[in-house]
């Protein structure tokens, strides 16, 4: 019969369908994996470039005075275009090459890598391996965004893989990726390192009176509050629950001391619904702070530390910010 012919093309059509958007769906998975990989190795480089920058700074340092000068007051000044890619001040200068997210990728001047070449061989092999890592750099940019501008691929996938869903700050495991790499980084240059340990105040009974959807508007925006007390070189993540944690890289315990501060201050007079009825009257964090290495040997410890200040702080009566000096 006619009918029975058209429903059996009707019904094959729809499975041809079907099997078509599973191919796409796994054709857009694996693009997104790949996205995902190729970003990673992109600070992977990113931080060589700032190992080798800091190393020609020195290079720089060690060829400009006589052998054994010693004077600390009239070493050569470090290049502004060194301390932008070591501290990660990428937006400072525009001359170079822009990413995505509209700041320059980090680079060594012409200006400072002619000065190189011409000092020392010593300077003209760090110059090279410099201009080929940011080669390489170059490329995997490129490959980025030939993935992004595919039409199968979702960047949004990505931040499923390693951001929180709720307040998009990055999620607990690039937090503990991103710190074992710091503390490694802190090690092999000499650089302190701190971490923060943030913990809602009362949020359970936030929570129990005005609503978990309620609760959840305050760890938006104080994530929102983190986010504008960080850099771009800093990490800030939410730990899990009513827990946020922060990397302040190159940053000492009594700098992150500050940043805590500022924090604390912008949560406790932020407009949150309610906050009246809390027990303290407004809705407040608590803060530890920890250094590497005065304070610990690994990235464990270092959280470990971190949180014990947190812990001091809440019982302390909390909305306060903890920090053990290495005279303590």
């Amino acid at each position: 019969m006619p009918g029975g012919k058209d429903r059996n093309d009707v019904s094959n059509l729809a499975l041809n369908l079907v099997e078509a958007v599973k191919d796409l769906q796994q054709q857009n998975a694996q693009l997104a994996l790949k996205l995902v990989q190729t970003e990673e190795l992109i600070g992977y480089y990113e931080n060589v470039l700032r190992v080798l920058a800091q190393s020609l700074d020195e290079a720089l340092q060690m060829i400009s005075k006589p052998k054994g000068y010693r004077e600390e007051s009239d070493k050569p000044a470090r290049p502004p275009e060194i301390d932008a890619v070591l501290l990660g001040r990428f937006g400072e200068s525009t001359d170079g090459p822009v990413g995505r997210d509209g700041r320059p990728h980090p680079t060594v001047s012409s200006r400072t890598m002619g000065e190189a070449a011409s000092s020392s061989k010593l300077g003209q092999g760090l110059l090279e391996r410099i201009a080929a890592t940011q080669s390489e750099l170059g490329a995997l940019r490129q490959q980025v965004e030939e993935l992004l501008s595919h039409g199968g691929a979702d960047p949004r996938m990505r931040d499923l893989v390693i951001r929180d869903e709720l307040t998009g700050l990055y999620n607990y495991r690039y937090f503990q990726d991103r710190l074992r790499f710091e503390v490694d980084e802190a090690k092999s240059r000499g650089y302190p390192l701190s971490v923060l340990m943030i913990d809602v105040d009362f949020l359970k009974i936030y929570n129990d009176t005005f609503g978990h959807p309620k609760g959840n508007e305050v760890l938006r925006a104080i994530a929102k509050l983190i986010r504008k007390q960080t850099r771009y070189a800093d990490t800030a993540a939410r730990y899990g629950g009513d827990e946020f944690a922060i990397i302040l890289a190159a940053t000492p315990g009594e700098g992150a001391l500050l940043v805590g501060e500022r924090l604390r201050k912008e949560v406790e007079m932020y407009p949150f619904e309610g906050k009246e009825s809390l027990p303290n009257g407004v809705v407040s964090v608590s803060i530890g702070v920890a250094e590497f290495p005065s304070e610990a040997s690994s990235d464990r410890e270092l959280v470990q530390r971190a949180d014990e200040e947190c812990l001091k702080g809440k019982r302390a009566g909390k909305n306060r910010v903890m920090y053990r000096t290495p005279s303590d």
